[in-house]
């Protein structure tokens, strides 16, 4: 289960064999591929839809954009098999680049004060535009909060941003220096990565 196109959701299926797939996401996607089921919905609603159990789900980048995610968590997890996988990537409070934004008096760029534009940012992409953060996990919440809803964390670590050739020159700078902070620490990077199981 995964958001958006699914695109992702192609690719992890082709590494793991999944065969019956389910992208979920607030908004109807723009591009649908063959072979995934959409729905549209909050993750508030996933109660309701009587959906199947899961051998995993994926939540990527969505975590940070709820009011409740402790909610969102625990209707996660009603929906894994008994030994069903959760994988979930969020961007890293506690990442190199925040705590260097913050020595420097920056807003860390995973954060926002507004609805309706970046303030304080290093860097501003789109014009400063809000992408909706309203939660920010350093690793530690994050493990604490997935455990606190019975889940075991199989594996916990950051990793540094990626960027596009045709970024500026300046963010693929930064986009390097972070990935090499997330080698040399093991909560350094900007992007947290978190798979867990409902097995003990």
């Amino acid at each position: 289960m995964l958001g958006g196109s699914g695109i992702n959701l192609i690719f992890y299926s082709e590494v793991t064999g999944a065969t019956k797939l389910y992208s979920i996401d607030i908004r109807e996607p723009k591009t649908k591929l063959n072979g995934i089921n959409y729905i549209k919905s909050a993750v508030d609603d996933l109660p309701s839809l009587n959906l199947p159990k899961f051998d995993a789900i994926i939540m990527t980048e969505v975590i940070e954009h709820l009011l409740d995610p402790d909610k969102a968590v625990e209707n996660i997890v009603n929906l894994l098999n008994d030994h069903g996988i959760l994988i979930i990537t969020k961007p890293n409070l506690g990442g190199i680049l925040n705590i260097i934004s913050l020595l420097l008096g920056f807003q860390p760029p995973a954060t926002e004060v507004s609805l309706r534009k970046a303030y304080g940012r290093p860097f501003r992409r789109n014009g400063g535009q809000v992408v909706g953060h309203v939660r920010v996990f350093t690793v530690r919440a994050l493990k604490e909060m997935i455990e606190a809803h019975g889940l075991r964390v199989i594996s916990i670590s950051t990793c540094g941003m990626t960027l596009n050739r045709d970024s500026p020159l300046h963010l693929r700078i930064v986009s390097l220096f972070d990935r090499m902070f997330s080698y040399l620490f093991t909560h350094g990077g900007t992007r947290i990565i978190a798979v867990c199981s409902r097995s003990k």
